[in-house]
């Protein structure tokens, strides 16, 4: 990967079109096939020609055949963390109780553990990383910013970012974005590091290290009323030394609101949300980590204009991206998109979810979320897409799932990913990046039985680098 030392002036697409005949992208929306065995309807690709295209188009066998080797996913909802073991058919529900909100949940490389960010539900003043095993044990607790903590909560810090952690490809460190600004990296045995100030960075959003991990890629806004933007910064030199590579968009039109690494490290694929089309209108793109011309990866067409963009993941081999659409209040849809080429499918899911993540395992992908409007309360709906391209529903079984009740002080969780909370105007700087005139700026935002989880504290001192 590389990785410039200065800041990288890059021009995105000028104008940005609304209409999405307007746009070239590397590929179109695909016609319906015949339902398949499952009753689920599937869409076989159509390939045009596409001046971004760099690789021969796939087969949609080839497009199928993507796997990976995870089992484990785990999905945050209000006041609990349910972590799905595709291997043994089983969930594990981490239940928190009302004292604190959980804010995001990340799954460790190795599939061992899940980090969540919790802070407490009346107030923003305490930010807390708790690491989880997989089997519900709770393992430590990091305090970040509050009490037992040498990071104090200044006038610069406001409340409008929505934050996101991400473990380090090696699984020796956490980075964090507090939704109250700054980005910190909590390690192995408890130990807390300010990576950039929250006058340096007040509202950062989705945080995602590089696969080599000598680089993090994050989302922020210099302020309350712009969209999302992405930086860039080597993890090598703290503070961190950004260079933008997505300006935030100050009409708030566009922001983004995911980010992913392709497996190679030379592209970092992006979801642009777009206020100013009339619709949800998710896009994604890849912007390159060393610079030159973002490309459009992903557009809803004409016919499917309102679709949302869920969520995102690329194969292993970095040939496929995954996207998971809404296509509606109770329908969802997967589309798989070729990298650098034009062949892309499309499978419909019987149901839709929220808070979704998607995984690639040795059978191919599958999408996990709570059923829409339950919170997680019925468990969680799990969808197969198989190497044969037929998608299923292996989730919920018919034996419904029992919860556990915790044995000591809980962890408690509220806030699903993404959800923002009170907005405050900055008393501290904004993020310092070079910004290049006439980027396009994107939409702002104000992303067996279960164990019972005790919450025991750690007591480690975190340690700051202003």
């Amino acid at each position: 990967m590389r990785l410039l030392a200065t800041a990288l002036f890059i021009s995105l697409l000028a104008g940005c079109a609304d209409e999405a005949d307007d746009r070239q992208f590397a590929g179109d929306e695909q016609t319906m096939a015949q339902p398949t065995a499952t009753s689920q309807a599937a869409e076989a690709p159509r390939v045009e020609a596409s001046p971004n295209a760099t690789e021969p188009p796939l087969s949609e066998a080839e497009l199928f055949l993507a796997t990976g080797n995870q089992v484990i996913v785990s999905v945050i909802s209000d006041r609990r963390v349910l972590v799905y073991d595709y291997s043994a058919r089983t969930t594990t529900v981490v239940s928190l109780d009302e004292s604190q909100r959980a804010w995001h949940v990340d799954l460790s490389p190795d599939e061992s553990s899940v980090a969540i960010l919790v802070s407490p539900s009346k107030s923003l003043d305490r930010w807390d990383v708790v690491v989880v095993g997989t089997d519900g044990a709770i393992s430590r607790e990091s305090s970040i910013v509050g009490s037992g903590s040498t990071v104090g909560v200044g006038s610069d810090v406001v409340a409008t970012g929505t934050g996101g952690i991400d473990w380090s490809p090696d699984g020796s460190q956490i980075a964090v974005a507090l939704p109250t600004g700054g980005i910190y990296v909590v390690d192995r045995g408890g130990s807390v590091q300010q990576m950039s100030s929250p006058g340096r960075v007040s509202r950062p959003g989705v945080v995602a290290w590089s696969p080599t991990g000598d680089a993090l890629a994050f989302s922020s806004q210099p302020d309350a009323l712009s969209g999302l933007g992405v930086s860039v910064a080597p993890t090598n030199a703290l503070p961190l030394d950004a260079v933008t590579l997505l300006r935030p968009d100050q009409t708030g039109n566009r922001s983004v609101t995911d980010l992913y690494w392709s497996p190679d490290g030379e592209s970092i694929f992006a979801v642009v949300e777009r206020r100013e089309t009339g619709g949800a209108r998710g896009e994604v793109f890849a912007l390159p980590a060393a610079g030159g011309n973002p490309e459009v990866i992903w557009s809803p067409t004409v016919h499917h204009v309102n679709e949302r963009v869920q969520a995102i993941s690329v194969s292993p081999d970095g040939r496929v991206l995954a996207i998971l659409v809404s296509t509606g209040p109770h329908n969802a849809a997967v589309v798989l998109k070729q990298v650098g080429g034009d062949a892309q499918a499309r499978r419909i899911l019987n149901g839709s979810t929220e808070h979704s993540e998607m995984i690639w395992t040795q059978a191919g992908l599958l999408v996990a979320g709570m059923p829409t409007g339950t919170n997680g309360n019925d468990g969680l709906a799990v969808f197969e897409i198989d190497a044969n391209g037929v998608a299923t529903q292996v989730e919920p079984q018919a034996t419904p799932m029992v919860e556990a009740t915790p044995e000591a002080s809980p962890i408690a969780v509220s806030s699903p990913i993404g959800s923002p909370i009170a907005v405050d105007d900055p008393e501290g700087t904004p993020v310092a990046e070079a910004s290049p005139a006439g980027s396009p700026a994107p939409n702002g935002s104000p992303e067996a039985s279960p164990q019972a989880v005790a919450s025991p504290r750690t007591g480690a001192t975190p340690g700051t680098d202003d």
